[in-house]
């Protein structure tokens, strides 16, 4: 596990409430964040720091916020997972992109639970 201290920057894909809830949390503990989301607006973009607008099947906008933060996380599984991947190789993902895997496959989802 790597230990991502205040002062980091964290890249959150996803705007939204739950994107929100997260970026409120990590700026109360001293960390800057950045969103990627398909909206110019939203909960999380509220709040963030900075914010870049991509869709999440864009490859070009994970590479920009790969180039600005430490660490990445997503708030849903609406996402590229090939994407996810290929940034594992340059930045620390800590829920990797298994969970993510299994949660956009409905079957293996109910399958697992």
């Amino acid at each position: 596990m790597q230990v991502i201290l205040p002062g980091s920057n964290i890249g959150i894909v996803g705007g939204g409430q739950l994107g929100k809830m997260m970026t409120l949390a990590a700026k109360a503990m001293g960390y800057s964040v950045i969103i990627l989301d398909e909206q110019e607006s939203g909960p999380a973009i509220e709040v963030a720091d900075s914010h870049i607008v991509a869709s999440f099947k864009d490859e070009t906008g994970y590479k920009a916020l790969e180039n600005k933060v430490d660490v990445l996380t997503y708030e849903f599984e609406n996402i590229d997972n090939l994407a996810i991947l290929k940034d594992m190789d340059y930045l620390y993902i800590p829920q990797g992109n298994e969970t993510l895997r299994i949660t956009q496959d409905r079957l293996v989802k109910k399958m697992l639970f």
